[in-house]
């Protein structure tokens, strides 16, 4: 604990109920691991990040999102930079922008931004603190329930829990709001006898946390006051339901943690487990993705999905779709999802397509055509406007029956090579059949030219004459998710 000036036993008394359970989340940690805090500079996040500085002095790292949605948002940045200073905490501010279109909602994709930004900053294996508390826990649980959750949403928000490297401890989640406000009301109006001035605390005010158009708002202003004045304990009563829950239920088998955090998932993994243990996996897996807590109906159904072997098959859900093409179930959200990393293929021949550090990103959309950076390059796609299509269609059918596919709209007729030799000419559907490429990315699939020529599809085929020589300069192509095809300088290999 720090120790300021003045009366020390009311500053400990004051702050006993928050400091427990911190003690009790955090106590055994090694004493020099870094403590990061999602640092909003509202009233839970800054007694969050008092009480940490309080007991683990230099071991604090304070990080701030700014989602730059309110007018106010490079006040709250100067707010928490003050207080920073003030308590001498390194603080890090990241800015975010949010599409605002998409299927899963606002708050589902701040929320997704948010942990993106802290992911940045917290070492690996390192620990996030976040001042979620009982109040928000009592949310969560009604939400789910009003949208129908399995099982494994009823678990609530767990105090301990791992997310992209990072660990998640949230000890505040048996503490009630109205202790965190009356706790912040006696240290901000706390006279400079009884406590040192540079600790009292100052927070800022989210004006959108009134606003009921958003779900958790309206639970919050309009629902939980009607149902605690008729059950004082409702919230409590909550919190210890999703603690059973979360104790008792069956959970995710061990040997089924590796399939968590890819964008699809092996059918074969279902086959053979009971229907909740498929529905656990299925839940498990979509959570770990980062994109909502699946309904139970979303659960059955991408297990459906997954055992019925019905390759056509969709499922819409958490703004994505899910989709079965060889022997997975998917997880599609941008054109380009899985490219990096994520299709079941073998080496690819094209021996300069290798993952380089450094390199610019150029951002395209579906039907965009542009030059590369090299002057001499440049990227096409296959599918653009329905007529476009027509055209192409057209002119598959024409070449399919001269005997000769072609292999883009503007470059009929490219051969086809595996390492150095010609092996004849392909449609594009076998060649990404042939690639194994998920139908739903083969017509946004970057393709490279020079000038007429295609001279590479990235990750999948290069042309020989055009690859660079053993260990002379070349360029190299990466496609990532969303919508991003890097190009830097690397290496040609063996």
């Amino acid at each position: 604990m720090i120790a300021p000036p003045g009366d020390k036993d009311w500053l400990s008394t004051t702050l006993d109920p928050l400091i427990k359970p911190i003690d009790a989340c955090l106590g055994l940690l090694p004493n020099t691991q870094k403590l990061y805090v999602g640092f909003s500079g509202g009233l839970d996040s800054t007694l969050l990040l008092y009480c940490l500085n309080a007991l683990f002095p230099d071991r604090v790292v304070a990080l701030h999102v700014n989602h730059q949605m309110s007018s106010k948002a490079s006040d709250w940045v100067s707010h928490c930079e003050a207080v920073c200073r003030k308590w001498q905490v390194p603080l890090r501010v990241t800015e975010v922008k949010a599409r605002l279109n998409t299927q899963q909602g606002v708050e589902a994709e701040l929320r997704e931004l948010r942990y993106q930004a802290f992911a940045q900053h917290v070492e690996p294996g390192g620990v996030l603190c976040l001042a979620h508390h009982l109040d928000d826990q009592a949310e969560t649980l009604l939400l789910r329930l009003f949208r129908g959750t399995g099982v494994v949403g009823l678990k609530g928000i767990q105090p301990l829990t791992q997310r992209d490297g990072m660990q998640l401890v949230r000890p505040w989640l048996s503490v009630s709001k109205s202790t965190l406000l009356s706790v912040a009301h006696e240290l901000s109006v706390a006279q400079e006898s009884l406590v040192d001035q540079r600790l009292k605390l100052s927070w800022v005010e989210d004006e959108s946390n009134q606003d009921t158009r958003w779900d958790r708002n309206f639970l919050r202003h309009e629902v939980l006051p009607v149902v605690s004045r008729r059950w004082p304990g409702a919230k409590a009563a909550l919190a210890r339901m999703a603690h059973l829950v979360a104790t008792e239920s069956e959970g995710l088998q061990p040997e089924h943690c590796h399939l968590l955090g890819r964008s699809w998932l092996p059918v074969r993994y279902l086959l053979g487990l009971r229907v909740a243990q498929q529905r656990d996996l299925v839940s498990a897996w979509v959570r770990a993705l980062g994109i909502g807590v699946p309904s139970l109906k979303l659960v059955t159904s991408v297990v459906g999905l997954g055992v019925q072997a019905n390759e056509r098959g969709q499922v819409d859900g958490l703004g994505h779709q899910f989709r079965r093409f060889d022997g997975c179930v998917w997880c599609v959200d941008t054109p380009l999802e899985g490219i990096e990393g994520g299709l079941k293929t073998a080496e690819p021949v094209a021996k300069a397509l290798v993952d380089c550090q450094g390199g610019v990103e150029l951002v395209w959309s579906r039907t965009q055509v542009f030059d590369l950076p090299m002057d001499t390059l440049v990227c096409r796609f296959r599918s653009g406007s329905s007529a476009e299509n027509k055209a192409e269609k057209s002119a598959d059918k024409s070449a399919e029956q001269s005997g000769v596919s072609e292999m883009s709209p503007v470059s009929p007729g490219v051969p086809i090579f595996s390492a150095g030799k010609r092996i004849g000419t392909h449609s594009w559907k076998k060649f990404f059949q042939q690639h194994r490429v998920p139908p739903w990315l083969r017509s946004v699939w970057p393709l490279i030219y020079f000038q007429d020529q295609l001279v590479s599809v990235p990750h999948l085929w290069s042309h020989p004459a055009f690859l660079a020589p053993e260990g002379k300069p070349g360029w190299s192509f990466r496609a990532t998710n969303p919508g991003i095809l890097q190009w830097m300088r690397s290496q040609g290999l063996r």
